[in-house]
């Protein structure tokens, strides 16, 4: 018995042998960071209010900056973002957060984004609080061989609750982007 313990505690002297098989286990999963693709400036241009009857709905524009994704895991990669929305009514948001990418199919991506920023209401969608939170998802996929990605996708802005009101706006984007 004592030969039994001494074995264990030169073998694994931090944790019991579950235990470390476990955290092995995690970090396999979790694998190691692969080399990631490059940074992206992504141009929007798109409608928004598209599922709001009370409202005119209007053209937007916006751009994004992604960074180089800082982990994956398995084929998700995630990288921090930033981005900047102007429709034609005057209101403005920008903001940073998170975003992560997810490659499917011939050469097709899933791209998804969270962020939280500063909302300037100009004539058009009061959304009730001058802080929104941005959820995106999109699909896009390479233009022939260059360093060129067209695609698009559908944001939801809204404060979460956080504000007098809680309307929201959707709008959807054709994208174009390109990596550095």
């Amino acid at each position: 018995m004592a030969g039994r313990r001494r074995r264990r505690a030169r073998g694994w002297p931090l944790a019991r042998p579950p235990a470390g098989r476990a955290l092995l286990a995690l970090c396999l999963f979790a694998g190691i960071p692969e080399p990631a693709p490059a940074g992206e400036a992504v141009f929007n241009l798109g409608y928004n209010g598209i599922l709001d009857s009370e409202e005119e709905a209007g053209v937007a524009l916006g751009l994004g900056v992604h960074s180089r994704p800082f982990w994956t895991i398995r084929r998700l990669a995630f990288g921090f973002g930033g981005a900047l929305t102007i429709d034609a009514d005057g209101d403005a948001w920008a903001g940073l957060g998170f975003d992560a990418y997810y490659p499917f199919g011939a050469d097709f991506r899933l791209d998804l984004g969270v962020m939280a920023g500063a909302y300037s209401f100009g004539d058009g969608h009061d959304l009730g609080s001058e802080l929104e939170f941005r959820s995106r998802i999109g699909v896009s996929r390479p233009i022939a061989e260059g360093p060129w990605r067209a695609g698009f996708s559908v944001e939801h802005m809204s404060n979460a609750g956080i504000g007098d009101t809680n309307p929201g706006v959707e709008t959807f984007f054709l994208t174009l982007g390109r990596t550095f």
